[in-house]
């Protein structure tokens, strides 16, 4: 039963116990350096998310300034026109007082 034992590949110090040691060993480096890719990964999408959010957000400022503009241009010319209906309603009103008090 010794000589069994002797030749035995997993006893304790045999070469196929290291070698199963070592790939224990290297397995949970694996996981290690996993995890750490995984970790950078998850941190230059988050940069690059953000770049691309802060460039969105500067192209819709650039494209909304200029349409704000013209909207805000646009108001004014409608409230103009709203004065003008208003004082040709108003003239209208005097010049047909004024052809009633002639006739």
């Amino acid at each position: 039963s010794s000589g069994i034992n002797a030749e035995w590949p997993l006893r304790p110090g045999g070469q196929l116990s290291a070698l199963i040691s070592q790939l224990i060993a290297d397995r949970q480096k694996d996981g290690e350096n996993l995890t750490a890719i995984q970790q950078k990964f998850e941190e230059l999408s988050a940069r690059q998310m953000e770049a691309f959010n802060t460039k969105l957000q500067d192209t819709y400022n650039q494209c909304e300034s200029p349409i704000q503009e013209r909207i805000n241009k646009l108001n004014e010319k409608l409230e103009v026109i709203k004065g003008l209906e208003s004082d040709i309603e108003r003239f209208k009103n005097t010049l047909g007082r004024f052809i009633s008090d002639v006739s």
